[in-house]
């Protein structure tokens, strides 16, 4: 177990005509692999470049939702990253499903399924369709 330590980096930046300033960054941990190392291994901020007319935008937006421009970002990345996640998952669920088709030949019969569901929204109660092979269904509709 480890002791809760407190590390700060102290980094300095040169300015054209401020000369020398210091900032103070400290980070808190119970873990020491979560400092920051020499080489700087953890980085704290990304910076984006962004046209003048989208940072227009996002500085309008930002001010009429009353928020800073960065909560905005930082809003915007997250939602955009949760869709992309719900549409990676999507598709590996579908790639199985589609995998497991190939493997059992069996399917269930779209026009059956569809009947079905109508059933269940009206609240009937019906047996679900089963699953029959792929054999038997392309010869049906041929």
């Amino acid at each position: 177990m480890f002791i809760k330590q407190k590390r700060c980096i102290l980094k300095a930046r040169l300015g054209k005509r401020s000369g020398i300033t210091t900032q103070s960054r400290c980070y808190y941990s119970n873990n020491p692999d979560n400092f920051p190392s020499s080489q700087g291994a953890i980085d704290a901020h990304r910076f984006i470049k962004l046209a003048d007319e989208t940072k227009r935008r996002l500085d309008n937006l930002a001010a009429s939702q009353g928020v800073k421009s960065h909560a905005l970002m930082v809003r915007a990345i997250e939602s955009t990253l949760s869709n992309a996640e719900q549409q990676q998952s999507f598709v590996a669920a579908a790639l199985r499903a589609r995998q497991t088709t190939v493997q059992t030949g069996l399917v269930i019969d779209g026009p059956a399924f569809g009947d079905y569901l109508k059933a269940r929204v009206r609240g009937v109660k019906t047996v679900r369709p089963g699953l029959q092979p792929i054999d038997a269904l392309a010869t049906k509709t041929a």
